[in-house]
């Protein structure tokens, strides 16, 4: 993926994230798994979780996880033989709820804050980011 498209989908996932709230951050780590190259995973993904912490967060949690969640995604893509589109949601519905779960206990381990509600956190993250990859799928990867 280009350069140019990257920084454009960072702001408009910075944007989406400031307005409502949706982390789709998951499902961009996951196509830049299967577009790119590793080293390009693991640091556009510590890119998006440092920048992500920079503006919503204080501290360093989401750094760490995206990049734990980039590491993971190029890890499980060698296990699937499913096509490019298939393997996206795959990869989606297995790494979402994850990273929910563990941006939540890394914020319990180094902030001690409370979530009562991680597994709504979780079954959302896991809708709008599966939702966020049928859409890229149906528009951008669909089969001719």
């Amino acid at each position: 993926m280009p350069a140019i498209a990257t920084i454009i989908i960072f702001i408009i996932l910075l944007a989406v994230k400031s307005l409502f709230n949706f982390d789709l951050f998951p499902a961009l780590i996951v196509f830049l798994a299967i577009k790119n190259k590793p080293e390009e995973t693991i640091a556009c993904a510590a890119l998006a979780g440092f920048i992500e912490d920079a503006l919503f967060y204080a501290g360093y949690i989401h750094f760490l996880s995206f990049s734990i969640i980039g590491g993971l995604a190029i890890f499980l893509k060698q296990f699937f033989s499913f096509e490019e589109d298939d393997l996206a949601l795959v990869l989606v519905i297995i790494l979402a709820p994850l990273s929910v779960i563990i941006t939540a206990l890394g914020m319990k381990l180094f902030q001690n804050a409370e979530f009562p509600s991680l597994i709504f956190m979780a079954v959302r993250s896991l809708i709008v980011n599966g939702l966020a990859v049928l859409a890229v799928n149906y528009f951008f990867w669909r089969r001719r």
